[in-house]
């Protein structure tokens, strides 16, 4: 008896031991990326059903690659009208010339990292069959060596409601290819009604990294053929802030994008990125 009360003993203790919850080890996230900052162009629009999950797909983006990456988004003409309780129209003439130049077909959301062709995508990289292909096409590409710096200055006068803005380019590598400067004013924080599909139209859609003007050329400004370390050119913008008595462009919200493509190409790629606050 003795012994059946031991076995007994030690089998409920193998059984209890084998349903005890197991610590789960998740592996640290590990940023291999080089010190390159990608640029990602979404296209959207408020009358986009999907694009509320491209918009969120895209905030985890950069949320896991704090200083990596930025951002812009495009309404440009597609499936961009407002709704019949907007406030604000999004769309401009800009937007619509860089959605064209852009855009390989019409789908939306969809986006491109630094213009970048990938493997079972389109031409410049675009999907919207797959949101989730974004943050593979960014760990693809946020290997690449930095080969050149941009920084940029912003100079705001509440008063004018005037931007002097300075963007800065710095080569890390001896570079030898045309190079054209970009640069975008964005508005986030922006509340206003957006389609969500099944969800329905919601009333209070916070508008982020919202296109409000481009302040180069649509394909970008020349900026130099030739750049060797440690040289440095400077290129000057200045953008006035529309009145923001209904409620947007508001300075404080509003961020200058700037990124540096290469001239040899219709579309790109895009060498450097950077992003500053336009106050």
């Amino acid at each position: 008896m003795r012994n059946n009360f031991v076995f007994t003993l030690l089998l409920t203790a193998v059984l209890f031991s084998a349903c005890e919850e197991q610590m789960v080890i998740i592996p640290e996230f590990v940023d291999e990326c080089s010190d390159k900052v990608l640029l990602i162009e979404e296209l959207t629009g408020v009358s986009c059903p999907n694009c509320p999950r491209g918009a969120a797909v895209l905030q985890e983006i950069l949320d896991l690659y704090p200083g990596k990456v930025v951002a812009y988004s495009v309404h440009g003409d597609f499936l961009a009208e407002p709704k019949s309780n907007s406030k604000f129209d999004f769309r401009s003439a800009q937007g619509k010339e860089i959605e064209d130049f852009l855009r390989p077909w019409r789908g939306k959301p969809a986006a491109t990292v630094d213009r970048m062709p990938f493997p079972d995508l389109l031409e410049t990289g675009f999907t919207n069959d797959n949101i989730n292909e974004w943050l593979t096409m960014v760990e693809n590409r946020c290997r690449t060596p930095k080969t050149l710096d941009v920084q940029i200055t912003s100079d705001y006068d509440e008063t004018t409601r005037i931007a002097n803005i300075a963007i800065t380019t710095t080569g890390v590598i001896p570079t030898e290819q045309q190079l054209l400067l970009n640069v975008v004013i964005t508005e986030s924080h922006i509340i206003d009604v957006q389609d969500a599909g099944s969800d329905g139209i919601i009333e209070e859609y916070e508008h982020n990294h919202a296109m409000r003007a481009k302040l180069s050329q649509l394909r970008g400004d020349a900026l130099t053929n030739q750049l060797d370390i440690d040289q440095s050119i400077t290129r000057n913008y200045t953008y006035t802030v529309p009145d923001d008595s209904n409620g947007e462009y508001i300075a404080e919200n509003m961020e200058v994008v700037a990124y540096i493509t290469e001239g040899g190409q219709d579309k790109g790629p895009v060498v450097q990125a950077a992003q500053a606050h336009l106050d």
